[in-house]
């Protein structure tokens, strides 16, 4: 059993790192092949198989991350405080974003692609009169964006809730005491995947990625799964232990399914989801591949990075608020500066490396220190300091 007092600064760090490794995703953009809000006139292909492979783990291994702190913050407050903690951090976040953060990000797509003229104040109603289109204008511009996460993550959460709940009873704990030996067994780890693997065979080809929760089934219930592992995980350290004694396992087969995907992107393979052999073969390559990359960052994360510094005490709770407001900053400074004739390498750089300056100035100097922003970042505000009366003389 793992203390519900313990603090796991793997975890910790792995979600700075994961939250980083989103912003390079998104910057990336820019310069793949495929759709983003503002793109340059020249695109790599190369970029695009770096998209693919980033984004097998990231939001699987957030989802995974989630789970884990639900065991902890369980340990803090009953269900109803949970909720509500989930609500405060998440959906007031989530709302404020839709009314604030998208509109300039949607505004600013529209007008690099010639589908609008006018300034931001006669667009913003455009925005909630119907939802966005990838491939050209419509009656409105309604999108979640990268906000689609915590929107995701709350609904999931509830989902959860009646899920954990026998885990918790002693029969739960029972079954948790049987899957923890069983996992002690060589290689029996990565047997645990099984699940979203038959979920995403049964139920990709007739799902789409709407990133509205509706519709999107494959991908809800399997993060659902891995956010469940997350926390039945925390219940038992043997499960840790096998993760981390697998690690050098965990890479070499990552390696190998990273040499698949390789060959999928040179040859062309068609990856669009059907109930045909070859695409349910894929289908579980992509599942067993996410598992592999996650078990593996795991693994080498709790042998290395069970630690604190000044850093990770700054950066933890700044990843919420940075990972609301990256895609604002990272659109706002790509428009201009895809613009530019420079070479595209340094156009990404510098699209990088100003808008993580001006993200961090963002944080430090308006949301960290207002609480009524902090609270609208789904950060906890600060209690006010009350001054001691001056004795009388």
């Amino acid at each position: 059993m793992v203390p519900k007092d313990a603090r796991r600064f793997d975890l910790d760090w792995l979600r700075v790192i994961t939250i980083l490794s989103v912003f390079l995703y998104h910057a990336s953009l820019f310069f793949w092949t495929y759709w983003w809000y503002i793109k340059n006139a020249q695109t790599s292909s190369f970029t695009a198989l770096f998209v693919s492979v980033m984004g097998l783990w990231m939001m699987p291994l957030l989802f995974m991350i989630a789970g884990s702190a639900a065991w902890f913050s369980l340990g803090l407050r009953n269900k109803g405080a949970f909720i509500k903690e989930r609500t405060l951090r998440l959906i007031v976040p989530f709302i404020f974003g839709l009314l604030v953060l998208i509109p300039p990000v949607t505004y600013l797509d529209r007008i690099s692609k010639g589908y609008f003229s006018g300034s931001f104040i006669q667009y913003y109603p455009h925005f909630f009169q119907g939802f966005y289109s990838l491939v050209g204008p419509t009656k409105g511009d309604f999108h979640t964006a990268h906000l689609w996460f915590l929107l995701y993550l709350f609904l999931i959460t509830l989902i959860a809730i009646p899920i954990i709940s026998p885990l918790l009873a002693d029969k739960g704990r029972k079954a948790i005491d049987w899957l923890a030996r069983f996992t002690t067994r060589p290689g029996a780890i990565y047997l645990h995947i099984l699940p979203a693997v038959i979920i995403n065979l049964i139920l990709e080809p007739v799902s789409i990625r709407t990133y509205y929760f509706i519709g999107d089934w494959a991908y809800v219930l399997s993060v659902l799964t891995l956010f469940l592992l997350g926390f039945i995980y925390c219940m038992d350290n043997r499960f840790w232990d096998a993760i981390e004694r697998h690690r050098a396992w965990s890479l070499g087969m990552s390696l190998i399914v990273t040499a698949a995907w390789i060959f999928v992107w040179i040859t062309g393979v068609n990856t669009a989801a059907s109930y045909s052999w070859p695409q349910l073969l894929f289908s579980v390559l992509y599942v067993f591949t996410t598992w592999i990359y996650i078990l593996t960052i795991l693994g080498y994360a709790r042998r290395h990075l069970n630690y604190s510094n000044r850093f990770l005490a700054y950066a933890g709770p700044a990843s919420l608020p940075f990972y609301i407001v990256h895609v604002t900053v990272l659109v706002a400074i790509g428009f201009f500066v895809v613009q530019w004739n420079i070479w595209p390498w340094a156009k990404f750089l510098l699209i990088v490396i100003l808008s993580f300056a001006a993200i961090v100035l963002i944080y430090e100097f308006i949301i960290k220190r207002v609480n009524v922003i902090r609270f609208l970042f789904g950060m906890r505000t600060i209690p006010k300091k009350t001054e001691k009366p001056h004795p009388i003389s």
